[in-house]
């Protein structure tokens, strides 16, 4: 699937940028015990980025205005999908995909935001989510037990956004370790239909927020 890619590395992007990852649960109840009972309704979160820009520039050699207005029009406001790349979270290195059972070919794409658990070295823990798709202009490694492997030995399915698969052509051998290195974006649309650009010099335009959301693969 072909789809837009977002602006990225304009330099009137502003602080703060507000990145909020947001569970789907059941509204807790409560027992007759006392205990609280709670309900996820999804594994995984959707993530809404607000970011806000000081400037574009829109004179004639700089049109950074009508970059970040002429993909907003692209998209339709809220009924357009597109690729979204977050600045601090991209690039997947050592990360997690599955273990081989000697009979699966096909693993979903995740990445792991945090540190691993370990008691008392790093006690927070982590999680991992499905990527948007998978950056296939930069370098993919993939590792079976440690072990790079050929590029020939898989293809990196990218047909549905949000769903990207790791297919191997023949099954990973049972308990070995599936990591992959990567690049990969968001799959997001516009929180809203409305985009306000104000302009404060001949030249120079402010967007106060931009509300970016994830979507669920197919979604």
């Amino acid at each position: 699937m072909s789809l837009l890619k977002y602006p990225v590395g304009l330099l009137g992007l502003a602080f703060p940028v507000r990145w909020t990852p947001n569970f789907f649960n059941m509204p807790s109840a409560i027992a007759s015990s006392g205990s609280s009972i709670d309900i996820s309704l999804a594994s995984t979160p959707l993530h809404t980025f607000e970011l806000t820009y000081e400037f574009l520039r829109s004179d004639s050699v700089n049109q950074e205005m009508q970059a970040v207005m002429g993909f907003f029009l692209a998209a339709k406001g809220t009924s357009g999908r597109f690729l979204f790349q977050w600045t601090d979270d991209y690039i997947a290195t050592g990360t997690l995909i599955g273990v081989g059972d000697g009979v699966t070919t096909d693993y979903v794409i995740t990445r792991t935001f945090g540190q691993s658990f370990s008691p008392g070295v790093y006690p927070y823990g982590s999680g991992a989510e499905p990527v948007g798709m998978v950056d296939l202009s930069h370098t993919v490694n993939v590792y079976l037990a440690g072990v790079l492997q050929s590029g020939t030995s898989y293809d990196i399915v990218t047909t549905t956004p949000g769903n990207q698969i790791l297919h191997f052509h023949s099954a990973p051998p049972n308990t070995d370790i599936i990591t992959m290195d990567f690049q990969f974006y968001y799959y997001c649309r516009f929180a809203e239909n409305i985009l306000s650009f104000e302009r404060f010099t001949q030249y120079h335009w402010q967007i106060m927020k931009v509300t970016i959301q994830t979507c669920r693969a197919g979604a």
